[in-house]
This record gives structure tokens, C-alpha cells and sequence, in this order.
């Protein structure tokens, strides 16, 4: 199940959602406070607000220049970017923090623009906060890193001709072939990656040639054995930090340099939260994973 939510992750790029999603919305609807706040990316926000009925961290259309107050659809994106891709979980929850409560000057800037429109009790404290962690994240990390990672001096200072990020990507590289030791071999443009087996350890050799990356160890390597997750370290001379997490079904593997796979966003989905703090762990499936913040 996980292996297929993958896929679909990587491959991810329109707005449908499957019964995975309903199942997770649904949970959040049993299950969620009314003044909850739901923050992941911007995309869904439609649908977790419209579907559920809570408060979404930004949608994309109702967050546009001077909607959304104190803090504009940008802001919001860059925030989102930024809380699931930096490896600091303080940093994450501060930003957060700064989404849960309006002070009544910024409340009534708010009903000055939107008058009528605004409900009764938008001005609420947010008394609980969930952080949706999902597949489709995976394919869109370079714009959730770029956007986290966003230089916005140099775009302001240039009128938005000159821009620069971090963006950065999941590298999944699809099973090829077996040498004729029988050893896995994966490959794509211009990437290979081939497992080994040490004694109880499994190892995976990288090499790039276009970027001289020759028969270098990745410093961990991550596979399941009979669902049950398991690490391979290796401390050698010829040894490159870094993760390879191997997909369940072995039909493909994803390479992913350290500030990928120490980041927030890698910690929720593919670890479940593993050594989080802060983000419990409420409610998962293959595609979407539900934390709820702890202050």
C-alpha cells in the first residue's frame, strides 16, 4: 500500500483526490476541534476547508494580495515551505505558532476589508493545529523547499526579475536489471545505484559520471523486512552522506541528500514522525499522514 502511495506521490500533478484523502478529511471531521487549524501545502486547501468545514493555513485563491490578513497568500507558502523543510522541528512550530491567534487590531483590519463576508467567530483563538503530511508532497518538494528557502530581498530589490531558492528534489531512480551476480541495479539519467549485501547489512553503491561520482557508499540505506523498517549505516573513506530509502516493493529506490532527509516533511511521511517532539502522530494511510501539533 505504502509502495503504490508512493508512486502515485512521484507522479502526483492534479487536484482529484482518492479515498485515501476522504478517509483522512473524514477523520478530521470526526475527530477535530471546530476551531482547529489544517496546514500543509496550498493546493488542497479548497478541499480540506470546503469538505471539512475547518480553517485551512492557505488555498491559493481566498489568501491573494490583501485577503487574507495579517498574512498573505506568499507569506503563507513560504511559511508552509519553510516548516517542512527545515531539519530545525523549533523553528517548525514557531512558525507555526503565529497562525493560532489574531490580536484585535489585526481582527478588525480584517473585517475593514471583508465586511460582512467574514464569520462571526473568525477571530477565534486556533485551539488545535494538524499538519497533513501526504505523497503528493513528495514530487512538489522542490517548490516546498524553493518557496521555504525563498531569497525575498533579492525579488523585492530586482521587481521580481531575479529570484533565488534551494530547491530540492527526491531523486527516485526505477529499477533497471540484476548483474550477473544477480544484484539489483537501479538506473536513470545518468544515475545508478546497485544494492549490495554485506552479512545482514544491505548497501547501495552510487555512481553519477557526469557529476564524478564514482563507486561511492551511501552513508545509509533504508529497506523493509517483512514490513518491519530497517537501517543500513556505513562509516567508510569512500562513503557519501546521504539516504537511500528503498521502496517496499523494490521497484525503485529514492536518493536523498542530507538537508532532504533530515527535513520535517521526510521525518513525517516516511518515518511517521519518528524522533519529532512536537508532532504526534493521529492518523496515517499510504497517502496522507495527520500530526497534530503539540505547544
Amino acid at each position: 500500500s505504502v509502495s503504490s502511495g508512493i508512486q502515485l506521490g512521484l507522479a502526483s500533478g492534479g487536484l482529484a483526490i482518492s479515498q485515501n484523502w476522504y478517509d483522512a478529511l473524514d477523520w478530521l471531521k470526526e475527530n477535530a476541534d471546530k476551531d482547529s487549524l489544517i496546514a500543509t501545502w496550498w493546493d488542497p486547501g479548497h478541499i480540506i476547508s470546503g469538505y471539512t468545514g475547518l480553517k485551512a493555513h492557505a488555498d491559493g485563491a481566498h489568501c491573494w494580495y490583501g485577503d487574507c490578513i495579517p498574512y498573505g497568500h506568499n507569506t503563507r507558502i513560504r511559511d508552509m515551505g519553510r516548516l517542512m523543510s527545515t531539519s530545525n522541528e523549533t523553528e517548525s512550530i514557531e512558525i507555526i505558532k503565529k497562525y493560532t491567534h489574531l490580536t484585535e487590531e489585526q481582527c478588525n483590519e480584517a473585517r475593514k476589508v471583508h465586511g460582512d463576508k467574514m464569520p462571526p467567530d473568525a477571530c477565534k483563538d486556533v485551539t488545535e493545529v494538524y499538519i497533513l503530511a501526504t505523497n503528493d508532497l513528495i514530487g512538489k518538494y522542490f517548490w516546498m523547499s524553493c518557496f521555504g528557502s525563498f531569497d525575498m530581498k533579492l525579488w523585492e530589490s530586482t521587481g521580481g526579475k531575479k529570484w533565488k531558492c534551494d530547491g530540492m528534489n527526491f531523486i527516485q531512480v526505477p529499477f533497471s536489471n540484476f548483474d550477473k551476480q544477480g544484484l539489483p541495479i537501479y538506473a536513470q539519467g545518468g544515475i545508478t545505484v546497485t544494492l549490495l549485501q554485506n552479512g545482514t547489512q544491505l548497501l547501495a553503491v552510487l555512481n553519477v559520471p557526469s557529476q564524478g561520482v564514482r563507486n561511492l557508499l551511501i552513508s545509509d540505506v533504508v529497506f523493509y523486512q517483512n514490513g518491519q523498517e530497517t537501517h543500513s549505516e556505513v562509516n567508510a573513506n569512500n562513503t557519501l552522506d546521504g539516504m537511500i530509502w528503498i521502496d517496499p516493493s523494490f521497484r525503485s529506490v529514492i536518493f536523498m541528500e542530507p538537508k532532504i532527509r533530515d527535513a520535517v516533511f521526510t521525518r513525517m511521511f516516511f518515518f511517521n514522525g519518528e524522533g519529532l517532539e512536537n508532532f504526534n502522530l493521529m492518523y496515517s494511510n499510504a497517502e496522507v499522514r495527520i500530526f497534530k501539533v503539540k505547544f
